[in-house]
């Protein structure tokens, strides 16, 4: 494994997980993105999709669950990784 790969999963493992806590984030403070987009624009801002669909609170469910979700993925790359860079040696 060169170091720039393992530099390139780092900065994803790092990503990911900005972006999980910035949607857990968004949804307690209440920003309209994630609470309430905009429904006239359902047919290209998925967030406004998901509302037509599902309602506000499945909404609100669908954000937290892939906020978590991309949270546990990281830390479950991060896991991996440790592990593959032990048993290189």
């Amino acid at each position: 494994m060169t170091g720039f790969s393992v530099l390139l999963g780092v900065a994803f493992i790092i990503g990911i997980f900005t972006f999980g806590v910035f949607c857990l984030f968004g949804i307690w403070q209440n920003w309209p993105s994630f609470i309430n987009p905009p429904d006239d624009e359902w047919y290209f801002y998925s967030q406004s999709f998901i509302k037509k669909i599902l309602g506000q609170k499945g909404l609100i469910i669908c954000n937290y669950g892939f906020g978590i979700l991309c949270i546990l993925a990281s830390l479950f790359g991060l896991f991996n990784g440790v592990r593959e860079l032990m048993n290189f040696s």
